[in-house]
């Protein structure tokens, strides 16, 4: 009696993998690296799988099928949660820039940090994305007396900074 085949196509263990991915770079990283390009790559090529076994072997060609859809929704997952996070930033950049001028108007200085706007002008400082790491804002003067917020758009790099005298965002690396 011949065994039947096995089915190379375990769906729990490739959605598991691709939910671990989508978690590693959208809320460790914080940014569109590892787990983007291997999401990329295995969507790209189970379509391309599955275009190739059409003609062969339909039921085989749906397998691929399903598993690209799932990596390929995974993707989105991760590209929408990095946007997500890019729009929380800028939203409350703009919080902390308008508490920081309130307080620059009201005090004829500016603060030496962002602890001072508490409670007055913010309820608390707001973080600058929902990830694990480079969420949150870093505010100082320079030695001139200028002040400047930051936060960390793509991590580990990819920065602006708004110069509070210029009233202007610049990025920096």
């Amino acid at each position: 009696m011949e065994k039947p085949k096995k089915n190379p196509f375990n769906f729990k263990r490739i959605t598991i993998g691709a939910l671990c991915l989508m978690i590693f770079d959208a809320y460790i990283m914080g940014t569109l690296s590892i787990g983007f390009l291997i999401t990329l790559i295995y969507s790209v090529g189970s379509g391309l799988q599955a275009f190739f076994y059409l003609f062969k072997d339909r039921p085989r060609a749906k397998l691929h099928l399903k598993k690209g859809a799932i990596f390929f929704l995974a993707l989105c997952i991760i590209v929408g949660v990095f946007r997500f996070n890019n729009h929380i930033g800028s939203k409350n950049a703009e919080k902390i820039i308008f508490a920081t001028t309130s307080y620059h108007a009201d005090t004829k200085k500016w603060p030496d940090n962002l602890e001072q706007l508490v409670p007055k002008y913010l309820d608390a400082i707001p973080v600058s994305a929902y990830r694990s790491s480079n969420n949150r804002f870093m505010y100082f003067v320079n030695d001139d007396g200028d002040p400047y917020l930051s936060w960390t758009t793509f991590p580990p790099f990819g920065r602006q900074v708004y110069n509070f005298k210029e009233d202007k965002w610049t990025f920096l690396d």
